[in-house]
């Protein structure tokens, strides 16, 4: 804004007010005595000035300072001096001045065709400056937006004497956008208003003919938005909990219990987090993998099997002493040992499809179980009980049993890591397989004291009717369809 530019008696018509404190996130006014109490005629136009969230100018080099108030107050200070006027003769005691605070929000900016906004305050004003009233164009210019992406029109401003305010869309749901307002002040309304006029916005610049590559998913526990989008162009799907036949139009709403990720179930059913959490989660996970391992054959499995193994004496390894020497490290190593040596024979046993791996199993067994029964001792004591027990494990044992499982797993293909699906992954099982497959677990861990409730609300959640509508596993959906059913295919095929 140019010094020549300035027309100063009309700027000293619109001055209310001078700057008493300057911080970074606020401004102290001091209002003039003769400073509008209610309506301010000085810009020509009646405005209700001062009021919260109005405006206020602040001129400066770049411009103006754009500030909203926050606060207005009476706060006693001196009698203040008049110009021209001696009061030599009046008391001096505390007068009421009116005082507010401003939230600095811009620069305001002339132009040859207007105002334009900049966002950020790189020049504060200093003690002093004049405060002025922002003419009708300058808050036009304030609170609409001359983008030229902003095309919807999200209503008027009273603020600026109903001035009509456009935003951007792709600022606008690009971000994280909060509609706040007391009970009654018109909140669902406006979420509402703020779909339909994007939508009617974009038809007039595509075409009428054409629908809107545009997603709105809206939870609506309290069915207030059930009518809001009848005579919208295109498909609006309405997923319901529980149908009734009068209503037509309405589908019944299924998140299939597969698609329920670890803590989402953890949260439905109250699983504690000592027991029932950890064996909820390990159920998850074995039964979303156990429908991938169905389909995989068997040399994969053995694979898959001895890589498991292997990494469970490496962590015994790797925990020290204490895992294969004392009391019950010992003993427990050796049992594992032997367990593994077990099922190496057990398998070589079986029908496989492998004729070589045979040979390999029937090896691996025979190297773990010289290993186990090295350091393996028993004897009956004095009441008549037989008695097993291992002696300590050296490290060398260890290693040993380590590499003949390498050295098996090499000669079938090599060591696989587990690369899920993991507790959290949409992958489909059957929703009756979770209560009977945590039970299994309790059974094995010898903890059915800490499950049975757990396990009495997953059944109890499985068998209600309303609940078994939505989580069923009855119909057979694919996560891609499920994503096309209800959040929409690309360019609204399907609405």
């Amino acid at each position: 804004m140019n010094p020549s530019d300035i027309n100063f008696d009309d700027l000293r018509n619109l001055t209310i007010g001078t700057v008493e404190s300057v911080s970074p996130r606020e401004i102290r006014v001091l209002l003039d005595l003769n400073a509008p109490q209610n309506t301010a005629l000085n810009t020509g136009t009646p405005t209700l000035f001062p009021k919260i969230n109005g405006y206020v100018l602040l001129p400066n080099e770049a411009g103006a300072l754009i500030g909203m108030i926050s606060w207005i107050g009476i706060e006693h200070s001196p009698y203040p001096k008049r110009k021209g006027f001696k009061d030599f003769d009046l008391v001096d005691l505390p007068f009421p001045l009116r005082k507010m605070s401003i939230s600095p929000l811009g620069i305001l900016k002339q132009e040859d065709k207007g105002y334009k906004i900049e966002r950020g305050v790189y020049s504060y004003p200093s003690v002093g400056d004049a405060v002025v009233i922002p003419t009708h164009e300058q808050l036009q210019s304030i609170v609409e937006n001359k983008g030229e992406n902003a095309k919807i029109k999200i209503g008027n401003s009273p603020l600026a004497a109903n001035a009509p305010v456009y935003v951007d869309p792709d600022k606008l749901f690009g971000r994280h956008v909060a509609v706040l307002g007391n009970t009654g002040s018109g909140k669902s309304c406006s979420v509402a208003g703020l779909i339909r006029w994007s939508l009617e916005a974009v038809k007039n610049d595509i075409g009428l003919d054409k629908n809107p590559n545009a997603r709105f998913i809206i939870f609506d526990p309290n069915g207030e938005y059930t009518k809001t989008f009848d005579g919208v162009s295109g498909n609006v799907r309405i997923f319901k909990v529980a149908i009734d036949e009068k209503n037509n139009g309405f589908e019944q709403l299924e998140v299939p219990a597969w698609m329920w990720n670890s803590y989402e179930w953890s949260s439905i059913t109250q699983a504690s987090g000592r027991t029932q959490r950890p064996l909820l989660r390990r159920a998850l996970r074995e039964l979303r993998s156990g429908s991938i391992d169905s389909n995989e054959d068997e040399l994969l499995s053995i694979r898959r099997f001895y890589s498991s193994c292997l990494v469970e004496l490496k962590n015994d390894y790797h925990r020290g002493a204490s895992a294969y020497k004392g009391k019950p490290g010992k003993n427990e190593f050796g049992k594992k040992l032997q367990s593994i040596a077990n099922d190496a024979h057990n398998d070589s046993q079986k029908s496989l499809s492998v004729p070589e791996l045979t040979a390999k199993l029937s090896e691996l067994s025979t190297e773990l179980e010289s290993i186990a029964s090295e350091k393996y001792a028993s004897f009956t004591n004095e009441s008549g009980e037989f008695i097993e027990y291992y002696n300590d494990f050296e490290k060398a044992n260890i290693e040993n049993a380590i590499n003949f499982i390498e050295l098996f797993l090499s000669k079938i293909g090599g060591v696989i890591l587990y690369k899920g699906p993991d507790e959290d992954s949409p992958v489909y099982f059957k929703d009756e397989d979770l209560p009977n497959h945590l039970e299994r677990l309790a059974q094995e861990q010898n903890v059915q004291q800490f499950l049975d409730f757990l396990i009495m609300r997953v059944r109890t959640m499985l068998s209600d009717t309303r609940m078994s509508s939505i989580i069923g596993t009855e119909t057979d959906i694919s996560l891609t369809d499920w994503l096309d059913k209800y959040v929409g295919k690309n360019n609204a095929e399907n609405g």
